[in-house]
């Protein structure tokens, strides 16, 4: 579901979880709605969902960084959503 779209963040902890710091930020439409329904109150949501970021340069190697993806819904009750995945940085 939709949820007619709403505002989705990339964020990295390299403290297990307990801080983080927002990389990219999609403010509405966010997971994408079919086209010509932006804004309406939908949860029909359209096939095409790449989003494309940059990891900052300069950021410090480590083999136990965790890639957060938040999505908060932009109608229905306030929910957060959070998909959670180690990933290694090399080279930073």
């Amino acid at each position: 579901a939709a949820h007619g779209g709403g505002s989705c963040q990339i964020s990295l902890s390299y403290d297990s979880g307990h801080t983080w710091a927002v990389i990219q930020s999609w403010e509405g439409n966010c997971p994408r709605v079919r086209k010509g329904q932006e804004g309406e109150i939908t949860n029909t949501y359209d096939a095409n969902q790449d989003y494309t970021f940059r990891v900052p340069e300069g950021l410090p190697s480590s083999e136990r960084v965790i890639a957060a993806w938040t999505w908060l819904n932009a109608f229905g009750n306030r929910e957060f959503y959070m998909s959670c995945s180690p990933i290694r940085i090399k080279g930073g």
